[in-house]
């Protein structure tokens, strides 16, 4: 048989098993709220917080995991409502597209900066850590349900002044003047980085801002060559974004995030900002890397070092079974990278190293936030030595594992 052939009949198979799974999954499925104007939605409450647990002292047991959020069984005659809503602000230099679709309103490069809030839906049977999507296969991909997916369900363009006018009015609101910035990585669209904010935010319980800078990553694949050139001037818009944050606003604690290829403009950032506000070392209290995709010996010596100087927290999630950086290390001549730790786990002073192998159980491995251990760094602020998590000492120092939920 030729391989054509072959192939044309493996994807008629696919195709065959998604819609079988599809029409499986629709046999019981509830209704739809009617569309109509986004303010109209009703929102489903939020999982109660858990009490913060006692500071553990050396002599007492390690704090328990943060309580799983529950999903909201709906039954056919059910009034509740089937998905939250989350508004997160965000910043981006992505050409503005338009149009009615809200995954694709956004398009790549473009040098003016612009601000906004988006309005992502969170299904209430949502699972905590999971980014719950359409089933797709190849260029096929099944529509979004709100009862079952997370979705961005509106976009709002906002001029700067108003923009940092509604953020100074939300931190008001919260209670100890808390934000959230997240830094997508590559093959990432706007929509993807809206939609992960939202669910970080969400299963966090974050009491703050959630914000977003979503640079212009090509959002696919073949484009991770042109993402490595991009997230270079990307650095230089993030810090301005960050400095504008601390400048026009009265943020007292910012929580500053990043994902694989989006480390390497926000440490860079971060790095640059401090040096010219003294202030950001007493606001930004933790920096999470999650994944980073920058050279190992570079994060060692230049990177890591500088981070730590800074003084604000710094915790790096790596792993082991990460195909998507064993592919960015095998296109960057057999260079290393920081977040991969298969030959070797990256152990500086001031810096927590977490091995989180095994917390993404997809194909690639590469999309893993644990919620749960995040849970308890920032929102009690307690160092790895006091989370859930199993000490390791090795030759290079000492390093954390995660354990399995």
């Amino acid at each position: 048989m030729k391989p054509s052939i072959r192939w044309t009949i493996v994807v008629l198979v696919l195709v065959t098993i998604g819609i079988t799974w599809l029409l499986w999954t629709k046999r019981d499925q509830q209704p739809i709220p009617a569309k109509g104007p986004i303010a109209t939605q009703p929102t489903a409450p939020k999982p109660e917080p858990s009490p913060a647990p006692v500071t553990p002292k050396a002599d007492k047991p390690k704090a328990k995991p943060a309580p799983r959020p529950m999903a909201k069984t709906l039954s056919k005659a059910s009034t509740q409502p089937t998905y939250a809503l989350v508004e997160v602000l965000f910043g981006t230099d992505r050409q503005q597209l338009g149009g009615e679709n809200w995954n694709e309103y956004f398009g790549i490069r473009e040098d003016v900066f612009r601000y906004g809030i988006c309005k992502v839906s969170i299904p209430a049977r949502h699972e905590r850590g999971r980014l719950e999507r359409p089933f797709s296969l190849l260029i096929f991909e099944f529509p979004e349900d709100p009862a079952k997916h997370i979705m961005l369900r509106d976009i709002a363009m906002h001029q700067q002044d108003a923009f940092f006018a509604s953020l100074r009015a939300r931190l008001e609101k919260s209670s100890r003047n808390q934000a959230l910035l997240f830094v997508h990585g590559f093959n990432n669209s706007f929509a993807d980085a809206a939609r992960r904010t939202a669910q970080l935010a969400y299963d966090l319980d974050f009491k703050g801002v959630p914000i977003f800078y979503s640079w212009p990553s090509f959002g696919s694949v073949e484009g991770y060559g042109a993402d490595t050139e991009t997230i270079k001037l990307a650095t230089a818009k993030l810090g301005a974004f960050l400095d504008q944050i601390l400048k026009d606003t009265q943020a007292n604690e910012l929580f500053l995030i990043a994902h694989s290829m989006g480390n390497e403009a926000l440490t860079k950032a971060f790095i640059d900002v401090v040096a010219k506000r003294p202030d950001a070392r007493r606001r930004v209290k933790e920096l999470v890397l999650v994944a980073p995709d920058i050279d190992t010996r570079v994060f060692a010596r230049d990177i890591g070092p500088a981070l730590a100087a800074a003084g604000a927290g710094v915790t790096l999630y790596a792993a082991s079974d990460d195909v998507a950086l064993l592919s960015a290390k095998s296109i960057r001549a057999g260079f290393p990278r920081a977040g991969d730790i298969s030959d070797g786990v990256v152990i500086l002073k001031g810096i927590e190293t977490v091995d989180a192998t095994g917390a993404d159980t997809s194909l690639i491995g590469h999309a893993y936030f644990v919620t749960r251990d995040l849970y308890y760094l920032i929102n009690n602020g307690f160092r790895a030595e006091h989370r859930y998590l199993t000490t390791v000492k090795g030759k290079e120092g000492q390093y954390w594992k995660l354990t399995k939920e």
